[in-house]
């Protein structure tokens, strides 16, 4: 939809250089930003995944990485990435779950609970391994930010402002 729909009406209502165009998300937007880049890495020529759930579906997005370099090695420009996340992601958050100002969901969920899904989650660990295993390859630029002090939420206007600065920029 994103390539099809949005994309043409963009272009019929605004110029647009079709050669740099990035596309951006966070947390489940990021997992898609991933999933449009290990899928077809020519679509955009920029992908900022600010927290990519990367666990989510037990890492299905994963699946995907075998193929990329037989997709990334025909194209005449390597697409650039950009993963960022906040470095306390896999902590515990500075406000105490049981915080008046939280809604009663989240007041309602134990630190034992909490624990477990920034475990589970592994939003640091994911993104360094994903850095890894993509820096390997040849025919695409990766650049991991990790913010200090950041967690799932705060990260995101510095993401994005980073992302942005990137992508732009190459």
């Amino acid at each position: 939809m994103l390539r099809t729909e949005v994309r043409s009406r963009i272009v019929a209502e605004y110029p647009v250089d079709l050669s740099r165009q990035e596309i951006l998300g966070h947390s489940l937007g990021g997992l898609a930003v991933l999933r449009q880049l290990l899928r077809d890495p020519a679509a955009y020529s920029g992908y900022i995944a600010s927290a990519p759930s990367i666990w989510y579906d037990d890492k299905a997005v994963l699946a995907d990485m075998d193929g990329l370099p037989d997709l990334l090695r025909p194209l005449s420009k390597a697409p650039t990435l950009i993963l960022m996340v906040g470095g306390d992601e896999e902590d515990l958050p500075r406000i105490a779950p049981d915080n008046d100002t939280l809604p009663a969901a989240v007041r309602s969920i134990s630190t034992a609970e909490l624990r477990e899904g920034l475990r589970i989650s592994a939003m640091v660990t994911n993104v360094q391994q994903l850095d890894e295993r993509l820096s390997e390859m040849d025919n695409i630029n990766v650049t991991t930010v990790v913010f200090p002090d950041e967690d799932l939420a705060s990260v995101v206007p510095a993401a994005i402002s980073r992302g942005l600065r990137l992508t732009l920029t190459k």
